[in-house]
């Protein structure tokens, strides 16, 4: 069967209507209401209309209620075969196959139907509801996960596209895509991207510094540089051998890593080995300032475990380990701060 196939146009400046006395008898020039419409497939047409504003799937039941009809076709043995109905939906498109005259009428009529969805309803109507929007959010220095726990507080069903009937997620996440799919409203999705925008920036990054140093009895002017004497800031020195009995330092071993303010572990290994875990309790921006726990341990057996705050620029001693006097110092440089606070 051979049937001509083409996409139904809508012109709303025709105001086309059929009376309902008319599209009893339009089929095949039947008389009588009460007639089966028997056509010829020749004059059928195949039309596809699509709603913008409500599901096929509603709209279909309304117009099959009041417009819909079962043809009886010759070439298939008239009213001796099975019929056909007028109206079908395929996915969220309805098919209209009819007469020419009447699958425009059908046309016209549907996309009244689904007009009357649209925002621009009869004054004292429900209103449609909201648009909705779809974005994709594509996070640059944080993960799709971390963004997608921090919009929890926004996470809500809303209707699924396809399916009024059923719900889904507002927030989407695709961990191999390392992105995530946002559909809500336009106020609601502005929100989320807000969120995302204030959350999604590059981490605050710091230097931190473990010296080990070893105090020397007798006059350092008897050192020589190779020992390490000479590698031990002198503003550490100064003060720290007005609280112990050792006149001078030399450097035993260091170690310097580049980490996040956010990190939960830092861990140094330098030689000996000396080996210093850090686990990050918190870090204030304002004063900067590093709350940790600390963890150093040496190769003879040398343990140190403290819980301490570390402001940045200054040298920290945790304290002295060992029968050969090793302290353990930090420092810690976020390269954020102000020049004039190093």
């Amino acid at each position: 069967m051979n049937m001509p196939t083409m996409t139904l146009a809508i012109t709303l400046a025709l105001g086309f209507t059929v009376p309902l006395a008319a599209q009893d008898t339009d089929a095949s020039g039947d008389s009588g209401p009460n007639t089966p419409p028997v056509v010829s497939a020749t004059e059928l047409k195949t039309y596809y209309f699509t709603p913008q504003h409500v599901e096929a799937s509603l709209l279909l039941p309304t117009a099959q209620e009041l417009y819909g009809r079962r043809l009886f076709i010759e070439e298939r043995g008239g009213l001796t075969a099975m019929p056909v109905d007028n109206l079908q939906r395929l996915g969220n498109t309805i098919v209209i196959y009819d007469t020419e005259a009447y699958a425009q009428m059908l046309g016209e009529t549907l996309h009244s139907l689904d007009l009357s969805q649209a925002a621009e309803t009869v004054p004292g109507s429900k209103p449609a509801s909201p648009e909705v929007i779809t974005e994709i959010y594509k996070p640059t220095h944080i993960d799709a996960s971390t963004a997608s726990s921090a919009l929890r507080p926004f996470f809500r069903q809303i209707p699924s596209p396809n399916n009024r009937t059923a719900t889904q997620s507002n927030v989407h996440e695709s961990p191999d895509l390392g992105q995530l799919t946002l559909r809500d409203e336009a106020e609601w999705v502005n929100q989320m991207l807000a969120l995302l925008e204030e959350i999604d920036q590059p981490e605050e990054q710091m230097f931190v510094t473990c010296l080990v140093i070893q105090g020397q009895p007798g006059d350092p002017g008897d050192s020589i540089q190779s020992d390490g004497t000479g590698l031990v800031p002198e503003e550490l020195t100064s003060n720290l051998s007005k609280l112990v009995p050792f006149p001078y330092f030399s450097l035993t071993t260091m170690g310097m890593v580049r980490a996040s303010t956010s990190a939960n572990r830092i861990r140094i290994t330098m030689d000996a080995p000396y080996n210093l875990d850090l686990v990050v309790k918190g870090y204030d921006p304002e004063s900067y300032s590093l709350t940790v726990d600390c963890d150093f341990r040496g190769d003879e057996g040398q343990q140190l475990q403290t819980r301490t705050t570390l402001r940045a620029g200054e040298y920290t001693v945790l304290g002295a380990t060992g029968s050969y006097s090793h302290f353990v110092v930090l420092k810690i440089d976020p390269l954020n701060m102000p020049a004039v606070r190093r």
